[in-house]
């Protein structure tokens, strides 16, 4: 997975988002109390984050605001450990009809959908009011910056070429360097292999590229 990582990191980071970090749902929700035994699962995909920013280190902040959904600034990309006990929670609440009716051996099997879509709608508000709290907590440890670029990642629009599937006859495939730069600018880290100065003589930056008048 690493190598794959390495060469197509757009690729990679697509499938994990899409499809693979799906498979750690049906676990967290049918086994309880599996937080701690979840640890090197969390230590496996911190490394995936590292390699698609190109082995950069990532601080335990980073990593909170990767967790993050994408519309609000993130990469979508939840830390397992974490959200366990709150998966299997949901998951018992939202089979709680067809498991008593399993216990009790009834032969209705009828379901009550006005209580399930109730039951489900609940477990998307604490879901929501959940990020927010994250998100909160988060703002209160930012620099003003960092406040700045989470603002920025999260309006409207600004995050859809990460949400959509990197195919390249649509033109919607990044390329190794494209994405790392792209997921680089977005959280304000430093580029790799930008020259110190800028030809006007002052330090080069990609903010000073943007702006500068003799080219960047």
């Amino acid at each position: 997975m690493t190598l794959i990582t390495w060469a197509e990191p757009h690729a990679a980071y697509s499938a994990f988002t899409h499809g693979f970090k799906h498979k750690f749902n049906y676990i967290m929700r049918t086994i309880p109390d599996i937080s701690d035994l979840l640890q090197p699962l969390d230590n496996a995909i911190d490394k995936f984050i590292s390699t698609l920013f190109q082995g950069r280190e990532i601080s335990s902040i980073e990593r909170s605001i990767f967790s993050l959904p994408v519309k609000l600034g993130g990469l979508g990309i939840e830390i397992p450990s974490l959200i366990a006990n709150v998966q299997f929670e949901n998951s018992r609440l939202v089979t709680k009809q067809l498991v008593d009716q399993i216990m009790c051996q009834s032969l209705s099997n009828i379901v009550n959908n006005l209580e399930l879509k109730s039951i489900k709608q609940k477990v998307v508000v604490k879901k929501v009011e959940r990020q927010k709290a994250l998100l909160d907590s988060l703002n209160e440890l930012l620099s003003t910056d960092q406040k700045k670029l989470l603002e920025l990642n999260s309006e409207k629009g600004s995050s859809i070429w990460l949400t959509a599937l990197p195919i390249a006859s649509q033109g919607f495939f990044l390329s190794k360097q494209e994405f790392s730069d792209a997921l680089a600018i977005r959280y304000g880290f430093n580029l790799k292999r930008l020259p110190m100065n800028c030809v006007c003589g002052q330090g080069f930056s990609v903010e000073h590229a943007l702006s500068c008048k003799t080219g960047g």
